[in-house]
């Protein structure tokens, strides 16, 4: 019996997928419990119609029922309190419900202008659910939030909220539950008949005009002369139709058969003693209705001809039932019919005339009007990321997914749905039906039609096996070009450098293929072939076939679109032969007007990106050099919007895009010090072009001499982390802040060992959450974590660096269990393959400068003690197997270390100090101070002993004492490393005596400078060291 199931009884390409399937379960519904429990029999089609639309899109759903409760929630303030004021009366029948059509035309302008897109744009970057209200709204037009209104009236809004839920709960449930598993009914493709309607109102003024002002002469004619529609809404919903006349038709049509069939029906003997009225009457007619459609869905597939099955039915559902069923109970069927056609005619002529004036009296006043500039996004920059994006979801998926031939009814669906696209949005077009059914057979395809701000379409699959093949069209381009990307894998910057060529060519249409594993990916039984043949005009195909002067191949005819001359300006020569491979791409076949294959190199495909790409990739500097600008970068990443961990395919994309050819050619070249030549700028744009499709960017940093000393990649809209790279000359040593901002003391930590050591990295995690997680789930150290961008670069650097290299970790210890430990400023816990004491150059080397920098020390001796602080599982461990001479060590910071490190800028008890005795307080870099002035030779003991009691007490006589000892004191803030110091200057000349750092790391610790040896990097060195003071001695002689 089980292989009954799914039973085939609704016609395919009919009611197997439409909403009249949905409504004729809701009228069910909502009749059943009329005439069970007296429920309102208001608002009949609501259920249905909104039953798919809460498994497809609930969050749309929610929005039409929010719109619906602030429609009544508006006419029933109007009506019930405000009436009186305003001298009007209570709104009753045909008044009430045109004022709730009314109401809801405001309110729908309202949401869908200045509500829902900021919601939506909260949404999708608080919870990335990807709420696009343009998209998902769009199958619904104004009149299902007016009845669902209405429902509210006779009820109330709490019970009405009751008992419409009740209903739309069980059309749901019947739906799913029984629909859906015992028949051949779905909804995954379902084609909703109001769509037409829903587009035209989204993108004409004039259909709202219309339906109002019908609505309103029905209103009046009612009154006047007695005519009753069944509803303001029946002649006003007809009025929209006569942009179609054999819609009207089909209407009326259908109207007539469903009235003839119901009247004989209602002869026969079984219904002549049966009283059918109100629920019952309505029930019987939109069963004659659905009968009938399912007659004609069957007669068209028997027929065999290639005719669209809804053409042939009458305007929705609602309307040609509500035709018969009022024609049936007035009688005067010619009468009626009349009406109701001079009363759309005159609406549908009225409306046109007040929408073109009203629209050209709004592009009359429309240059007074100036447009927010963030409405107006550079297209350069949206389209390449989504269609980047779009690519490398594509080839991700291709990784773990076998490749597939589409079925033939798959490529014929696809081919036929692209051309009536093109078609479509042509600038003289304007049939909304061929461009539905378009979007519907692209949609079977298995592909996604969206639309970008830039009025651009981007085309992609939405299921791994229906393809890798991405397509960017631009209706506004005046040629019949295509440029055609065969595999984006196939070299690095392929894809950023086919985006930049379809904006400089003005293109038609940009078609990539994600990936091409085999030759049947892109030959002509793919995708990615029928989409060159749906197009057709003139193709140029890009590809890099290694290094070498460009070459473009011609195969025929040259594609006249395509301008060589401004091509050579922005990569050089090109070489113009006739070639073989040319001839051989499939594609050549279907390029009407002309095919040519273009062939870069590597460093020509950096060159046309950077060609509509800002060359200036150089940072804005901080007043805190490099140790400030990563504050700031890691703040501003700390507090982007999006904190989701990354996809496979963002993941996919920042490898092969992104970090490979940074670590494998860019940074090599910038560590010999020669410097940054164009060639090398132009790669770093080209990166930072494909590193904006993540949303983040790829910066130089200068120094204060102003030479760049480091390429920073870090994100103000993704926390994901941020990285910065030194150039020049460098120890294999990566620092790894895995806390990120969450402790600002062991971020500068890591900032000073990074400098201090010369360290080729630093990576400093960002912040990423997961609702539901504990927060130690959240830690990036943890082998649960998700896969994140930390992790990647991580391994990356390890794998990317081909001798001895070390990453050092920094973690820190509980405060529980400090009295635990000796006393200690750090434990050294490392890790290596081979296992073992530290050995090496570098490793040890990196041991000897903490030697140096006074770091109190041990390693990790595996005694009881050190329990809980060996490296542990860490994620970066995991390719040390393949790497034995790399090192991955744990740095265990202690408190007491970690005090020393706290930010001491800005307001505190320090300052508050200074400012009671009046001395001043300046803030920059301490190396500026190098160049003036110095009086060398010893501090005086009074002056030394003054200073040691300040730092013991911080008391303010302490420091009243230290200001009468002969000098002069300012304090001094250094932005680099975020200290306090003390400056020490002669009174009458103003030359420098000593520094005195206010919080040193030691007090007793002190460090003496010849004068000529003053420079800044010396102070910076002072700075970073913690000591205590800093004085000058005599220039030796």
């Amino acid at each position: 019996m089980a292989s009954w199931f799914p039973l085939a009884i609704f016609p395919e390409g009919a009611l197997a997928s439409s909403v009249i399937t949905t409504v004729l379960v809701g009228v069910w519904v909502t009749v059943f419990f009329n005439l069970r429990f007296g429920w309102v029999l208001s608002g009949l089609v609501v259920p249905g119609y909104l039953a798919p639309l809460i498994l497809l899109e609930p969050v749309s759903a929610a929005v039409v029922a929010v719109e619906a409760v602030i429609t009544y929630a508006i006419v029933r303030l109007i009506s019930v309190y405000l009436a009186d004021a305003i001298g009007w009366t209570t709104f009753f029948g045909r008044d009430r419900f045109f004022a709730l059509v009314v109401v809801s035309v405001a309110v729908r302008l309202v949401m869908d202008g200045l509500v829902l897109p900021p919601i939506a744009a909260w949404l999708n970057t608080q919870y990335d659910i990807g709420f696009d209200w343009t998209r998902q709204l769009e199958s619904f037009g104004l009149i299902i939030i007016a009845l669902y209104a209405n429902q509210f009236w006779k009820t109330g809004l709490v019970r009405g909220l009751f008992t419409s839920g009740v209903t739309i709960l069980l059309t749901v449930l019947i739906v799913r539950y029984g629909l859906m598993e015992v028949t051949n009914f779905r909804i995954s493709d379902i084609g909703y008949l109001y769509e037409l309607l829903a587009a035209s109102l989204l993108a004409s003024s004039k259909a709202y005009v219309i339906l109002i002002l019908t609505a309103f002469i029905a209103s009046r004619i009612n009154l006047r002369a007695g005519l009753d529609f069944n509803g303001l809404l029946i002649p006003a919903l007809v009025a929209l139709q006569w942009y179609e006349p054999m819609k009207i038709v089909t209407s009326i049509g259908e109207a007539l058969i469903i009235l003839a069939l119901a009247s004989a029906l209602l002869r026969t003997p079984y219904f002549a003693d049966k009283t059918i009225e109100g629920g019952r009457k309505l029930l019987l007619f939109f069963n004659i209705s659905f009968a009938w459609k399912m007659l004609v869905g069957y007669a068209v597939l028997w027929s065999g001809y290639e005719i669209k099955t809804a053409d042939l039915y009458g305007f929705g559902y609602l309307l040609s039932t509500l035709v018969a069923l009022k024609l049936h109970d007035k009688g005067g069927t010619a009468r009626m019919l009349t009406a109701l056609t001079v009363v759309s005619a005159q609406g549908a002529v009225a409306g046109t005339v007040a929408g073109f004036a009203l629209s050209e009296g709004a592009r009359a006043l429309g240059p007074m009007v100036e447009q927010p500039e963030e409405l107006r996004p550079e297209p350069d920059e949206v389209e390449s990321d989504m269609i980047a994006m779009a690519v490398q979801r594509s080839a991700a998926a291709a990784r773990t997914e076998a490749p597939e031939l589409p079925d033939p009814e798959v490529l014929l669906e696809f081919g036929e749905g692209l051309s009536m696209l093109v078609a479509g949005i042509a600038p003289d077009a304007s049939n909304l039906d061929a461009l539905a059914e378009a979007r519907r057979r692209i949609a079977r395809a298995g592909f996604a039609v969206r639309v970008t701000p830039e009025t651009r379409l981007v085309i992609e699959p939405v299921l791994p096996q229906t393809g890798r093949t991405v397509i960017l069209i631009d209706p506004a381009s005046a040629t019949d070009l295509t440029v055609s990307l065969p595999d984006a894998q196939r070299e690095r910057g392929l894809t950023s450098a086919a985006a930049a060529l379809f904006e400089l060519t003005g293109a038609r249409a940009l078609i990539v293929q994600g990936r091409a594993d085999t030759a049947q990916s892109t030959g002509p039984q793919s995708l990615f072939h029928a989409a060159h043949a749906a197009l057709g005009g003139s193709i140029v195909q890009l590809t890099s076939t290694g290094p070498g002067r460009p070459v473009l191949e011609v195969a025929g005819r040259y594609p006249q679109a395509f301008d060589l001359v401004d091509l050579e300006r922005h990569v050089g020569p090109v070489s113009l032969v006739g070639g073989a491979h040319a001839r051989r791409s499939p594609q050549r076949a279907v390029a009407a007007t002309g095919f040519a294959l273009l062939d870069l190199a590597p460093d020509a495909l950096h060159a046309l990106t950077g060609a509509i790409h800002s060359d200036d990739i150089y940072a804005v500097p901080d007043v805190g050099g490099f140790a400030g600008h990563m504050r700031r970068q890691a703040a501003r990443n700390a507090e982007a919007a999006t904190v989701a961990p990354p996809g496979l395919a963002d993941l996919v994309y920042a490898e092969t895009e992104i970090l490979v050819p940074l670590f494998e050619e860019v940074l090599p070249d910038l560590r010999d010090g020669t410097g940054i030549d164009e060639a090398t700028i132009r790669t770093l744009v080209s990166l930072d072009v494909a590193a904006g499709s993540i949303g983040y960017s790829l910066r130089l940093l200068r120094d204060a001499e102003g030479r760049a000393s480091h390429v920073i990649l870090g994100s103000d809209s993704v926390s994901w982390g941020s990285y910065a790279f030194r150039i020049g000359p460098a120890k294999p040593v990566f620092v790894h802040v895995p806390s990120g901002l969450r402790d600002q003391r062991t971020l500068n930590f890591g900032l000073s060992v990074f400098n201090r050591l010369g360290a080729q990295a630093i990576l400093i995690a960002g912040r990423i959450d997961r609702d539901g997680l504990p927060a130690a789930d959240l830690n990036v150290l943890n082998p649960d974590h998700p896969p994140g961008l930390f992790d990647l670069v991580a391994k990356l650097l390890i794998q990317s660096d081909r001798g001895e290299s070390v990453s050092l970790v920094l973690r820190n210890i509980d405060t529980d269990t400090v009295d635990e430990l000796p006393d200690i400023d750090l434990i050294l816990s490392p890790d290596n393959v081979l296992g073992g004491e530290p050995s090496g150059p570098v490793i040890t080397g990196v041991m000897a400068d903490f030697d140096v920098f006074g770091l109190n020390y041990v390693l990790h001796e595996g005694t009881e003690a050190f329990a809980g602080f060996e490296p542990g599982a860490l994620p970066q461990a995991g390719v040390l197997s393949a790497r034995p001479d790399a090192w991955l060590m744990s740095l265990w910071l202690s408190p007491g270390l970690l005090d020393h490190y706290a930010d001491r800028l800005g307001p505190s008890a320090e300052l508050t100090l200074f400012r009671m005795l009046g001395l001043p307080n300046r803030r920059g870099r301490l190396g500026a101070l190098a160049g003036g002035c110095v009086l060398p030779g010893p501090l005086p003991e009074a002056l030394g002993d003054r200073l040691r009691i300040y730092h013991e007490t911080r008391s303010p006589m302490a420091l009243q004492a230290l200001a009468g000892q002969g000098v002069t004191l300012h304090r001094f803030e250094d932005a680099p490393t975020r200290q306090s110091f003390v400056i020490l200057r002669a009174p009458e000349s103003g030359c420098l005596v000593a520094i005195a750092n206010l919080a040193p790391a030691d007090p007793a610790s002190a460090r003496e400078i010849s004068g000529d040896a003053l420079t800044a990097s010396a102070l910076s060195a002072f700075a970073e060291s913690r000591a205590a003071i800093l004085t000058v001695s005599e220039v030796a002689p």
